[in-house]
């Protein structure tokens, strides 16, 4: 059996068909990875970690993905313990007990765990648990991921602030509004300043009569006059 004699023009279409089919392949292969790529960029993506908050340890339930993530089931290879005595409080919370309906992205749900200090003390409750998370996107896909590890074990020795970011946030603002209500953006007290501030001249009322009293007392009444006289030039800014 003779094999059909081919001419260029045959080589030709051969070449052809052949760069159509591996160019189909190859644009085939980059939209299905665009597509993965797409749908990993895309797709909810939720994580539950242990989250301190000065010695007192929370379990943290957190979608870092970028859409809504549906019917989340929380479960732990065991029984959640608590030093607290609030182990059966923790495993009856509907957060891990029932699926969550819906968590938006970047909404976060703490759950109280435990006191880090009396758990590590304690010697007989265990330092780590294994989570295993399912749940779905908006369109009704199921997300199943790998099995991973919480353990407490590893924050031994390590330094846990005494306060957390919360009571620091709220520590750092009271002194800010401290420091306006007393200096008004300046740089110094104001005593003799300028009121431009109603609520301002009422919180300084109780210590300037405090002081005009004083320079009464220990001055004598002209220099008390001079004082007044003096506040109030300052008062109206015809004085510095």
């Amino acid at each position: 059996m003779k094999l059909p004699e081919l001419d260029a023009t045959d080589y030709a279409a051969i070449g052809s068909y052949l760069a159509i089919l591996v160019g189909g392949f190859l644009a085939w292969r980059q939209l299905r990875h665009a597509q993965r790529v797409h749908r990993e960029q895309t797709r909810p993506y939720v994580i539950v970690d242990f989250e301190f908050q000065n010695i007192y340890v929370y379990l943290s339930i957190q979608n870092i993905g970028s859409t809504i993530a549906r019917d989340v089931r929380i479960t732990f290879d065991k029984e959640l313990e608590s030093s607290t005595g609030r182990g059966s409080a923790i495993n009856d919370s509907p957060v891990f007990r029932d699926e969550i309906p819906m968590i938006a992205p970047g909404r976060k749900i703490s759950v109280m765990f435990d006191n880090y200090n009396r758990r590590a003390e304690s010697k007989e409750l265990p330092m780590q648990y294994t989570v295993n998370l399912t749940y779905r996107d908006t369109d009704g896909k199921r997300y199943k991921d790998p099995p991973y590890p919480l353990d407490l074990a590893m924050y031994e020795g390590s330094s846990i602030a005494p306060k957390g970011l919360v009571e620091l946030v709220k520590a750092v603002e009271g002194v800010r509004d401290t420091m306006n209500k007393w200096t008004n953006h300046t740089s110094g007290l104001l005593v003799h300043g300028i009121d431009h501030d109603l609520h301002t001249r009422r919180d300084l009322r109780p210590l300037i009569r405090e002081q005009g009293a004083r320079v009464r007392k220990n001055e004598g009444i002209r220099a008390y006059g001079r004082w007044l006289v003096d506040r109030q030039l300052r008062r109206y800014g015809w004085k510095r």
